[in-house]
């Protein structure tokens, strides 16, 4: 069970880094998407530190929880923003992927230290 939730962490890490690297590089479609929303560019950059940082947390051992719970809540503004505004596309499917895995990320590893029972 260890080996899944790592190899999951490290797709979703993958996927985080590389959207919030090209937040941070200006490419011209996430320009034109966050110009779209009237978040350009500070919005761009919030969100990419934000990525970042859930990124960095997914694999320090008493903050994954933090991780797993900042990448689930960009997930849902993003998923919300493609259901209502931009249209669902493939970055659509990819932050809904992010969601379940940080989602299956916070249930197992969190709740399985507070419980005095293993929950896997």
């Amino acid at each position: 069970m260890e080996i899944i939730v790592l190899i999951l962490k490290i797709a979703a890490a993958l996927i985080l880094l590389k959207t919030a690297v090209m937040k941070f590089m200006w490419g011209r479609m996430v320009s034109t998407i966050f110009a779209n929303l009237g978040m350009e560019p500070w919005g761009r950059y919030f969100v990419g530190v934000f990525e970042l940082a859930a990124v960095a947390l997914f694999f320090v051992p008493w903050y994954f929880w933090l991780g797993a719970l900042i990448a689930g809540g960009l997930m849902i503004v993003i998923i919300l923003l493609h259901l209502f505004k931009l249209g669902i596309n493939k970055m659509f499917f990819m932050a809904l992927g992010i969601l379940l895995v940080s989602g299956w990320i916070f249930c197992i590893d969190y709740l399985a230290w507070l419980t005095p029972f293993p929950v896997s």
